[in-house]
């Protein structure tokens, strides 16, 4: 038609011309109406298409949802530890595909958001659909947030349930056995209590098991309010069969205790009288002993023997304190007591054969002792008397002083040990006076010790004479001799008649003050060595070994004296004569 009306107006047309082009104006019109009709046609179609679509996912969603409300509202709380585990981990699988499912329901959500957005003619139903599926998408999700958190306070209830079972179990089988004894009845009340005593250290060792069930109750009570009712009853249970195990326990504890602490009181008392019975078979045979080391062994084990009974003593006396406090009502309490006065009654009879035993091995040890002193003290007057007895005076006036400290040492030594000898014959005299024949060996040797004691100090004193006058010889020996030496050295000056009348003179009178001063001393010691009123003078040579060997020095020295004067004058002789007595 666009084409004609070109057409017609290259011819330039006439009226008809206006016409059609009028005709032409209102068809162009109705065309581009019809143009927007269809385009408004073909938007809603198209919108009504997209919705349609829509509303395939949105059914689809609905389903998801559907299946999820259905298995939610389906659940029902298990009742073990074991189901209640199998249901969170299926329902943390429903969960998992419930994720998935929502992040579809999502899509569609948004999917409707963006029709939404782009002014769908169905935008209030499009409303309308999403809200529905976010509400009901939001509720299963806290749905199945809130039957998880069931689940996992079910586990918690049912795992502490459990563990009350348990407990409540193993203590209702411990009250059997506490409370049965037909067990037992063939065991020995010993190894009985033995037994109870390692039950009692289980029962101490699984009392950690109740304070952990107890804390892990308390906590459930705190964290989950709503289980405190179920949970209160349940410890309460746990702890009252706790404590009739306990006090069970405990009351046949005491029971076994007693009736153990009785046996071993009776098995105490049977083994302390068969230990004093084999002591009693001990002193029924007193050894005396032979010799001193046999008297102190047998002393020795006599110790021994009192120190036990000093501890066989005290363990009475603890056995007592213990027998004591056996209650009356107890079987075996007769027993105990007839045991105990068995024992004592023994102990009581062992006293005396104790102190008898000791008395007798004392006596007898005091002999041994006194004979073995005797011996001792024979042997050492025995090696002394050679020495107080001995003949050597010595030769030179040196040799006489050591021989005179010798003796005087021996003297200090006797008067040091006059003590320990006057104790032993005391001791000795006191045994030999007993009618017995240990008495009469004491009685020996007390005799043989006394005389030997008495010669010995007899011995030291004439030896200490003799050795005095011994000494008195020689000093006067060594004095002559000094005087000699001088009158050698005078003869020298002696060469005329004056001059040897003059020193003769001297001389005589120095040599008569020594001889005479000599000749006193002598005497003294002969007087004092013989006893007053003896002529010196007239004791002969083979008399006294001593006098003879004085008389031979002073006499000797005297002749050496008076021959070198005599030589110069004669006639002094006769004045010489009458001090020469001694030769």
């Amino acid at each position: 038609l666009q084409a004609m009306n070109e057409l017609l107006e290259s011819e330039e047309a006439p009226l008809p011309q206006a016409a059609l082009q009028q005709w032409l104006q209102k068809l162009d019109v109705g065309w581009n109406k019809l143009l927007e009709m269809w385009e408004s046609r073909r938007e809603v179609l198209v919108q009504a298409h997209i919705f349609h679509l829509f509303l395939r996912d949105v059914k689809q969603a609905e389903s998801f949802l559907n299946n999820q409300e259905s298995a939610l509202a389906h659940v029902e709380l298990p009742t073990t530890v074991e189901t209640v585990e199998a249901a969170i981990k299926k329902h943390k699988d429903f969960t998992t595909t419930m994720e998935l499912n929502l992040h579809r329901i999502k899509a569609v959500i948004e999917a409707g958001e963006s029709l939404i957005s782009q002014s769908n003619i169905y935008s209030e139903r499009i409303k309308e659909r999403i809200d529905t599926l976010a509400n009901r998408g939001n509720q299963n999700r806290e749905l199945a947030q809130q039957w998880l958190e069931k689940l996992n306070d079910q586990w918690e209830l049912q795992r502490f349930l459990q563990d009350c079972h348990e407990l409540g179990d193993w203590v209702c089988e411990k009250m059997l056995m506490a409370r049965d004894s037909s067990r037992d009845e063939t065991q020995k009340l010993h190894k009985k209590w033995l037994k109870h005593q390692a039950f009692m250290a289980e029962l101490a060792q699984n009392k950690e098991w109740l304070d952990k069930i107890e804390k892990e109750g308390q906590q459930l009570i705190q964290e989950k309010p709503e289980l405190s009712p179920v949970v209160r009853k349940k410890l309460e249970e746990i702890r009252e069969c706790w404590q009739d195990l306990e006090s069970t326990t405990q009351a046949k504890a005491r029971q076994l205790f007693e009736a153990n602490k009785a046996d071993l009181l009776v098995q105490s008392y049977e083994s302390l009288d068969q230990r004093l019975g084999q002591l009693e078979g001990q002193l029924a045979y007193v050894d005396q002993g032979q010799d001193l080391t046999t008297v102190n062994k047998q002393l020795k084990k006599l110790q021994t023997m009192e120190a036990q009974m000093e501890e066989w003593y005290k363990e009475v006396g603890q056995l007592q304190v213990q027998a004591a406090s056996i209650p009356p009502q107890t079987q075996v309490k007769g027993t105990v007591a007839e045991r105990q006065s068995v024992v004592e009654a023994r102990m009581v009879r062992l006293i005396e054969p104790l102190k008898e035993r000791r008395r007798i091995l004392l006596a007898s040890k005091e002999v041994h002792q006194v004979g073995r002193d005797l011996e001792d003290e024979i042997l050492w007057v025995q090696e002394r008397l050679p020495m107080a007895m001995c003949q050597e005076h010595g030769s030179t006036l040196q040799s006489v002083q050591q021989l005179m400290k010798k003796n005087q040492t021996l003297q200090r030594e006797l008067q040091g040990h006059r003590s320990r000898m006057e104790d032993v014959l005391e001791r000795a005299a006191v045994i030999a006076s007993i009618r017995s024949p240990e008495a009469d060996c004491i009685r020996a040797g007390h005799d043989q010790l006394a005389q030997l004691w008495t010669l010995l100090w007899a011995e030291t004193e004439r030896r200490q004479l003799v050795l005095d006058a011994m000494y008195q010889a020689q000093q006067y020996y060594f004095d002559t001799a000094e005087v000699e030496a001088w009158l050698s050295e005078q003869e020298l000056h002696m060469m005329n008649e004056e001059k040897g009348k003059v020193g003769f003179h001297t001389i005589t009178t120095s040599i008569t003050g020594s001889l005479n001063s000599g000749r006193t001393q002598y005497a003294a010691v002969a007087e004092e060595t013989l006893g007053p009123g003896t002529d010196h003078r007239g004791l002969r040579r083979d008399h006294w070994p001593v006098v003879a060997a004085v008389s031979a020095a002073a006499g000797d020295g005297t002749s050496r004296l008076v021959r070198p004067v005599t030589t110069s004058n004669t006639g002094g002789y006769n004045k010489w004569d009458k001090y020469h007595c001694i030769g």
